[in-house]
């Protein structure tokens, strides 16, 4: 479970969040929704512990994450959450796979590109791919860990409607048993 507690977060006396709270249930799907620049991304990081803030408390598995140390932050992100991102976060000149099996094995890579009908990218570097391309095979990579907890940051801003669709649906499909936060 995920929990915001009275969470307020400023910047140069500029409050982004005031006084937040809200809970999130094992295995729920959430979209977090609201115009641009109302705290959407800065929920996301406050969430995986990029920023802390002003005030208030962030609980998983009701764990104060606040109160993690370098050791402890790094194994939560590794373990709890698999984290996509809006912008890839992708080896540039590197080829799709070589990007997958820096993380993961070479079986499991190829299962998840043709599952996300992209093994036909499986050789191309990176760099010599569209936006859209790029942000489908960061969300195959993301899909390949074994964390309980997706966070989905504006993952389909780079995609068309219907690879956007189809993405969200592969999300939703394969992994039910999930937290999922978009």
């Amino acid at each position: 479970m995920i929990s915001l507690k009275r969470v307020c977060y400023k910047i140069k006396n500029k409050e982004i969040l005031n006084n937040i709270s809200f809970d999130i249930k094992n295995g729920e799907k959430v979209l977090i929704n609201g115009q641009s620049g109302c705290g959407k991304t800065t929920i996301f990081n406050l969430i995986i512990r990029n920023i802390k803030p002003t005030s208030g408390n962030i609980y998983f598995d009701k764990e104060d994450i606040n109160n993690y140390g370098l050791s402890n932050l790094n194994e939560y992100r590794k373990t709890k959450l698999s984290i996509i991102m809006q912008f890839d976060d992708l080896f540039p000149y590197l080829t799709v796979i070589d990007n997958l099996t820096k993380y993961y094995f070479y079986e499991d890579c190829l299962k998840a590109l043709k599952k996300c009908n992209l093994l036909y990218l499986k050789n191309r570097y990176v760099c010599s791919l569209s936006g859209g391309e790029r942000q489908r095979v960061s969300i195959v990579k993301a899909t390949l860990s074994n964390a309980n907890t997706f966070l989905c940051d504006e993952i389909t801003s780079a995609l068309d409607s219907f690879n956007a669709n189809s993405i969200v649906d592969f999300i939703l499909t394969n992994f039910k048993n999930k937290t999922i936060i978009f």
